[in-house]
């Protein structure tokens, strides 16, 4: 497995947990800042 997959593993797994609105927009906004996510969260969360 890459490291690209291993943290798309792991971030899956913290959305999964995350039952606050806020804390997951928090969450995705610092990964927005990550050019690796720029094309995965988006289409993720919608």
């Amino acid at each position: 497995m890459t490291t690209t997959h291993i943290t798309c593993i792991i971030i899956s797994s913290i959305i999964r947990s995350t039952t606050r609105r806020q804390s997951l927009n928090s969450f995705l906004s610092h990964l927005r800042n990550q050019s690796a996510f720029a094309m995965v969260i988006p289409s993720g969360a919608a």
